[in-house]
């Protein structure tokens, strides 16, 4: 399959997919206004993530490790993990350009710049019609939109709907001013809310935020319920710059729909990374999976005879791989947050399995590495409790609590 590709925007799903099609020979124009920016999230990247992409690991760029998590209930209880498998903390700034170095690298050109329409073609230079902000008109065979959740063009659909997404807001906190050291992530679940406060750990400052299901609690609340926060740890926000933005929660339904688009004969648009839906409704986690729905959308148009075929391949490629662990991540959200289990809520009882027990606190290290799935979570859970409540039997403080 011959023909110009277009790619919709410079974030890490964007980058991937130019670098991947540019080193197969494709011709790629990759198109962003901001290109290297510092978007609003953790930049977590996991083992699961380090593991597929170990550039990302042996990269010369500026990153922090992490081997800590500290995890606190909404009734205050704590848990300190010692992470088995470290993560990597990148400023946004930073890891959207090391892959657009990548891209770059391998033969896409880059254009710092907006698109402002994109349409079907009416002048038979391509399939599809791009028109920047600067005057510019291109043509495409395939778009690919990559450009973030909240779609801005009409005939490039988004799979999500009025329930799918979560807020967020946060500050960029020096590190000088954390009350833990600076390697340590914290969360912290809250009473009610169905998200949870946040600080990753970057090379000279936190990111700390809070999300929260939209439609549960406003911007304002969630921004409130944070700065609370941050006095109760005793933290300094006076100057930190604030953010805030929306961010994909997919329902089972809505992953149905992910990445799928216009498929003719000669011509497609695709999706990936938030722009198709592609995040964890409950951790907020959406790194890996654009980075892995870009291999794999490049993947499809490399090997794909036609663009049809090439949508028709990278729909069953997410259907096979990604959509089912997220589709079970969205069953688990609303027990994960608001469940009860044994007499207590689920968070509550989480953190007091983990502090008394190896077993399980094995188990939550594996989640936050990537290492076990949500589609096995339920099944080694059941496998894990008679051991794990072994062990919690020898510390009567649970059972008196």
């Amino acid at each position: 399959m011959a023909g110009p590709i277009a790619i919709i925007g410079g974030g890490p799903a964007g980058a991937l997919a130019a670098a991947e099609l540019a080193r197969a020979g494709r011709g790629v124009l990759l198109i962003d206004e901001k290109l290297a920016w510092e978007k609003p999230c953790g930049g977590g990247v996991t083992d699961k993530a380090l593991r597929q992409y170990p550039f990302l690991a042996d990269a010369v760029y500026a990153r922090n490790w992490t081997s800590e998590c500290e995890l606190t209930s909404p009734r205050g209880r704590t848990l300190l993990l010692r992470l088995e498998r470290p993560m990597a903390i990148f400023s946004r700034r930073v890891l959207n350009q090391l892959l657009l170095d990548r891209a770059r690298a391998a033969g896409a050109e880059i254009v710092c710049d907006r698109v402002v329409a994109c349409a079907p073609s009416a002048s038979g230079r391509g399939a599809w019609e791009l028109r920047l902000r600067s005057g510019a008109e291109l043509g495409a065979v395939v778009v690919i939109n990559t450009s973030g959740a909240r779609n801005p063009f009409v005939h490039l659909p988004s799979p999500l709907g009025p329930g799918d997404w979560m807020a967020t807001a946060g500050y960029y906190i020096p590190a000088a001013r954390l009350p833990w050291p600076a390697t340590r992530m914290a969360i912290r679940f809250l009473p009610g809310l169905e998200g949870y406060i946040w600080s990753f750990p970057r090379l000279d400052h936190a990111s700390v935020g809070i999300c929260g299901r939209l439609g549960g609690q406003s911007t304002a609340r969630l921004r409130q319920r944070l700065e609370q926060q941050l006095e109760d740890w005793g933290v300094d926000r006076a100057g930190a710059a604030f953010y805030a933005h929306l961010l994909p929660a997919p329902s089972p339904g809505a992953l149905t729909r992910a990445g799928g688009g216009v498929a003719a004969e000669n011509a497609s648009w695709m999706a990936a990374g938030d722009a198709a839906g592609l995040v964890d409704p409950i951790t907020g986690e959406g790194l890996y999976y654009a980075l892995r729905s870009a291999e794999l959308l490049a993947t499809a148009l490399v090997a794909a005879p036609t663009p049809a075929a090439a949508v028709a391949a990278y729909a069953q490629a997410l259907q096979r791989e990604l959509a089912p662990e997220l589709a079970a991540a969205g069953r688990l959200a609303s027990r994960f947050f608001h469940g009860r289990f044994a007499g207590d809520a689920v968070l509550e009882r989480m953190i007091q399995f983990g502090q008394r027990s190896a077993r399980f606190r094995h188990l939550l290290c594996e989640l936050f590495s990537g290492a076990q799935g949500y589609t096995g979570l339920r099944r080694r859970l059941w496998r894990n409790l008679i051991p794990s409540l072994v062990e919690i039997s020898r510390d009567d403080r649970l059972l008196s609590s």
